[in-house]
């Protein structure tokens, strides 16, 4: 049965569900600690939450005897990484938060224990609160240009996203860009011609646009990636424990499916189709040598 861990108000620990009855008889007030950092501004109480998080999850880490919820473990430790890396009022930011959020959508979805789910859950639930935050503090501070830049940026993820996923509407998607790109030229239009300072600044939010096109292109790549390598760990997850499968490399399986140029809407297939024959990757002869 999985370990399941409860979030005590109180304390902010998450306790396990074999200790909870001995610990609500304790711990029955908000720590000192608690309370002091519920007076600091909302960062600082999201930062205070993850560090929480990621110490819970250290400790499974080391009580894990299976190799692959381990590995599961430490990818959500990575995740809390990412949110802990994160700066207040930061475009930057904000997309790293959002590129987090993602990678964590993705992988609530797949068919996880009970214990890792909730984990996954919690981290989604502090990941959404830091872009909120995120998005408050940037709305004091960028101009209308900015705004519409950015909105630019999100219809742009979500085409990311439309690779990744076959239920997207590709149409949609990009009529949502075209109505974009004809607001922000409408807005141009309108403008006073003697206004030289605001074509400007809609010619450099033309040229901020083409300069992050490969910044933008590599973060899809690498959400890609990781999406690759949880599908491949849900398999592993899905097959026994002492099975072949289990000594498949998923680093080889990703870079034979980029050297054959496999798309992604074709990726589960594969998967699917080389963990039924583990042989292809792994020695049997090697692997029972060294038992």
């Amino acid at each position: 049965m999985d370990r399941i861990d409860f979030l005590c108000i109180n304390c902010q620990e998450l306790i396990c569900q074999d200790n909870i009855t001995q610990h609500s008889l304790i711990c029955v007030y908000p720590t000192s600690s608690v309370m002091s950092i519920e007076l600091q501004p909302i960062f600082q109480q999201l930062l205070y939450k993850i560090k929480k998080l990621k110490s819970a999850l250290m400790s499974h880490i080391s009580q894990e005897n299976r190799q692959i919820d381990k590995e599961l473990y430490e990818f959500l430790v990575q995740q809390a990484d990412d949110l802990l890396n994160i700066e207040e009022s930061s475009n930057e930011s904000l997309d790293k938060c959002k590129s987090t959020l993602n990678t964590l959508d993705r992988y609530s979805n797949a068919n996880l224990s009970t214990s890792i789910l909730l984990y996954t859950e919690r981290l989604k639930i502090i990941a959404q609160s830091f872009i909120q935050e995120l998005e408050k503090n940037l709305d004091y501070q960028v101009n209308p240009l900015d705004k519409k830049y950015m909105e630019i940026q999100q219809a742009r993820e979500n085409v990311g996203k439309a690779k990744i996923s076959n239920t997207h509407n590709i149409d949609e998607i990009s009529s949502q860009i075209s109505q974009i790109w004809n607001g922000k030229h409408s807005a141009a239009s309108m403008t006073n011609p003697d206004d030289e300072n605001q074509k400007q600044d809609l010619d450099e939010l033309d040229n901020m646009f083409k300069q992050n096109e490969s910044e933008r292109n590599k973060k899809t790549a690498e959400d890609l990636q990781r999406y690759f390598f949880s599908r491949c760990l849900v398999t592993k997850l899905a097959s026994p424990a002492k099975d072949l499968t289990q000594y498949i490399q998923i680093p080889e399986l990703y870079k034979s499916v980029q050297e054959l140029k496999i798309p992604v809407e074709k990726w589960e297939e594969f998967i699917r189709e080389q963990f039924s024959h583990p042989e292809r990757w792994v020695n049997p002869g090697l692997i029972i040598n060294n038992k």
